[in-house]
């Protein structure tokens, strides 16, 4: 009976890193698809453009100035990409490990 219980016991265990293998995996697939099909607004492209255009006439204030609210608008486009991200992380891993109990 022993043998039956720890053989039980080591079959739970594999299954249970096979789960997890699978959700890492997953994890990583959806972070870098995410990452790869993400387009940056019109409007930081824009300004981007603006940017390298007042520095090549060497307007160097005016430059700063787009630099430093381009950098804004990114890093709020950044925080936004990150949550976004969570969620449907979240939303996948609950369906595959939904799909694991059955």
């Amino acid at each position: 009976m022993n043998d039956y219980e720890s053989t039980a016991y080591d079959l739970v265990e594999q299954l249970k890193q096979k789960h997890n293998q699978e959700v890492s995996e997953m994890q990583a697939y959806m972070t870098e698809k995410f990452y790869n099909e993400h387009r940056w607004p019109k409007q930081i492209i824009d300004l981007r453009k603006q940017e390298q255009i007042y520095f090549k006439v060497k307007d160097y204030v005016n430059a700063e100035k787009i630099k430093q609210v381009c950098s804004d608008l990114e890093q709020k486009e950044v925080d936004h990409m990150q949550q976004e991200l969570q969620v449907k992380l979240t939303k996948e891993e609950s369906k595959l490990r939904q799909k694991q109990k059955n």
